[in-house]
Parts: C-alpha cells; structure tokens; sequence
C-alpha cells in the first residue's frame, strides 16, 4: 500500500516571477528521488519551495496531507533536513559536535545530550563509519568526509525527509558512488524519503527509484523513473 509523504498539486515556483509552473508529483516514504536539470532551471528553488524558505507563487506542497506553509518551524525541523554542500563551521568544532546538532530541534540549542540522543548520534556515526573522525576538527575533513559527516547529521535529525542539492560536486568519482549509496541504504533500511539535486546522471539512474527533472524549457516531468536510459534522459534535459 502506498504511504505518500510528499503531495505537489499545481505548483509554481520562483522568486519574483515564476521560474517552473504546473508542478505535479508524490513520493512515498522510502523513495530516492533525484532531481535534474541543467543549471538555471529551478532545481534549487524547488528544493526550497519544498522545504518551506520559499513561498509558491502557486498551488501548494503537502506533507502527510498537511500544507508545508502552515506548519510551524519547529515542527518543520522534526520532519525536513538539509544536506549542504555549504559547510563551513567554526574552526574548533570537531565532527562529533556537527553531529550533535542534528538533535537541536528535540532539545534546543543550549541542552544537554541525554542518553537517547547520545544513543541515536552513536547509532548513525557507526551505521556510517565515520567512528575514527568524530574528534577530528570538522574544517580538516576532506570534501567526501565532510559528506558522509552532513549526512550523518542529518540523519541524527530524524527527520522523515531529507534533502540535498548537489552533494556529490565536489567530491571524486568513488565518493560520489558512495554517497549515492549510502542514499539508496537509507532510503531502503530507514523508510526516509529523499531528494537529490545532481548532475550525476548515470548514477542518479542507477541508484534511484525516482526521477524528477527540470528541462532548459522550464518544464518539469516526474514521469522519468520506467524510462531509465542515459541517452533518452539527456535528450529531454538539453533539446
């Protein structure tokens, strides 16, 4: 039976005008879902428009049947994280307390970790095999580390959806197949929904089970995931 977290019905996206119209998809709890498109075409202002930074110039986004707009930001922390590729933090912080802050919207900024939360950062630092950086400083990280320890985090935060945009750029080609593994691992073994923003083409079709995009027209098509060829996808992405 289908168990649909995320209902777009009708939506435009953008900023001053819109940018994407006529948006229409659902996802299920446990679904990959890459998006993409070339650059300019909206991917990021639609990951935004789901998140909730970014009002719709139409229609509307649900989650589990509730409109993004009217749920509250803290709430909205409990059920969205974001995996940036932006991940400059202080220079003193060590990966364990970038970890540590997936738990803030359970206990608040100046909190103590109880014992569950300890529990549940132990849980996702060993699941993802980042144990023998966690007193490492976060800002000594190589890039695919630095990924690894922001999805962790995010992870931590529990949330019911995460997601991502862009978050194999920067990294080399045997990092990139690892975290579009690891997405793949989560999505299947934690029920989490995710959305990936990418360029990686061969591995988003390989490693998903759902596939959104954007074309140089402004056209959004979530039909993409039974017709899986390179060739066709790329075709649709640049004519």
């Amino acid at each position: 039976m289908d168990n649909v977290l995320i209902n777009i019905e009708s939506l435009h996206i953008g900023y001053k005008q819109p940018v994407v119209s006529n948006i229409n998809a659902k996802l299920n709890a446990g679904d990959f879902c890459v998006l993409l498109g070339a650059n300019g075409t909206g991917k990021s202002t639609l990951l935004n428009t789901i998140r909730g930074t970014l009002t719709p110039k139409g229609g509307r986004v649900l989650l589990n049947n509730k409109s993004i707009i009217s749920i509250q930001d803290k709430e909205l922390a409990t059920i969205i994280s974001v995996v940036s590729t932006y991940t400059n933090f202080a220079s003193e912080l060590t990966v364990y307390d970038i970890i540590s802050f997936g738990r803030t919207p359970y206990i608040g900024i100046f909190s103590r970790l109880s014992q569950t939360d300890k529990n549940i950062i132990s849980k996702y630092i060993s699941k993802l095999e980042i144990d023998s950086l966690v007193t490492n400083k976060f800002n000594q990280l190589s890039d695919g580390q630095k990924q690894r320890v922001m999805v962790c985090r995010a992870l931590v935060q529990d949330t019911l959806l995460i997601l991502l945009d862009e978050p194999t750029a920067h990294l080399d080609i045997e990092n990139r197949i690892k975290i579009f593994e690891l997405l793949q691992q989560i999505c299947s073994e934690e029920n989490k929904t995710v959305i990936c923003s990418t360029h990686e083409i061969e591995n988003a079709l390989n490693f998903s089970n759902k596939v959104w995009m954007i074309d140089k027209k402004g056209q959004f098509e979530a039909d993409l995931t039974s017709d899986k060829n390179k060739d066709s996808v790329l075709k649709k992405l640049f004519s």
